[in-house]
């Protein structure tokens, strides 16, 4: 599990700062900062993350927690209104009594 917590956080370290980037566009521009039009989904995306990792260390116990989570926010306009679609999975690991 460990191994899949440091692949997340490389993946998060260098894809989402790729994918944001500067690139701005009028079509996403009235659902905030940081969405990028997608030409393949025809939609606006942004793509969010976080990464937390605790470490506690006492006379008799070690031990870490990591928890990450990456949000995928996609939105369009239709003729019904918005459309909006949300997936943020969640990773949790951990290990004690570490020697």
């Amino acid at each position: 599990m460990r191994r899949l917590t440091i692949a997340f956080a490389f993946v998060a370290a260098t894809a989402l700062p790729a994918f944001a980037g500067d690139r701005s566009d009028p079509r996403c521009a009235l659902y905030g900062e940081g969405f990028t039009y997608s030409e393949s989904a025809g939609m606006c995306v942004k793509i969010s993350g976080e990464l937390r990792t605790d470490f506690k260390v006492g006379k008799k116990t070690k031990a870490f927690e990591s928890q990450g989570e990456v949000t995928l926010d996609a939105r369009k306009e239709t003729e019904f209104g918005e459309m909006r679609i949300v997936v943020s999975p969640r990773i949790s690991s951990g290990a004690q009594d570490l020697h």
